[in-house]
């Protein structure tokens, strides 16, 4: 009876040691998947990223587009237009490309229509209170 539980000890130790390694090899296929797919994750995040931030510089280059070919005289609607389809970019940018955007780049494109057509200091009025936030009324005044 000895010789039987000794048998049964030996293969239950040889059993457990099979299963722990068994064990540790699941364990790395495990954490190999999980980096792997981190890495995939990442990635997919970057690509989401880019296609956002690219889809912000096409409606910037659409605008510059509209601003060129109308040699400057450009409406409200379409600054208004601009703003709603790149304002997000705010989350996709630092800090200071959504100063750029939000301000230099908006406000030269209403300083090139005041060089063009010359207009009064009540009409560049106007394109200060739309890039200030405020709603504007009629003609500048606010």
């Amino acid at each position: 009876m000895d010789i039987f539980f000794a048998v049964l000890g030996t293969a239950l130790t040889g059993l457990t040691a099979w299963y722990m390694r068994r064990q540790t090899q699941i364990f790395k296929q495990q954490t190999d998947t999980f980096y792997r797919q981190t890495a995939i994750f990442d990635r997919d995040v970057k690509l989401a990223l880019y296609d956002k931030r690219f889809q912000v510089f096409e409606q910037m280059m659409h605008f510059v587009n509209q601003v060129m070919s109308k040699n400057g005289a450009i409406a409200d609607m379409d600054v208004l237009q601009f703003r709603s389809r790149v304002n997000h970019a705010e989350f996709l940018f630092g800090e200071d490309v959504w100063a750029y955007i939000n301000g230099d780049f908006s406000k030269n494109a209403w300083r090139l229509e005041q060089f063009t057509f010359a207009r009064s200091p009540a009409d560049t009025s106007r394109h200060e209170t739309i890039f200030d936030g405020s709603t504007r009324t009629d003609r500048g005044r606010v």
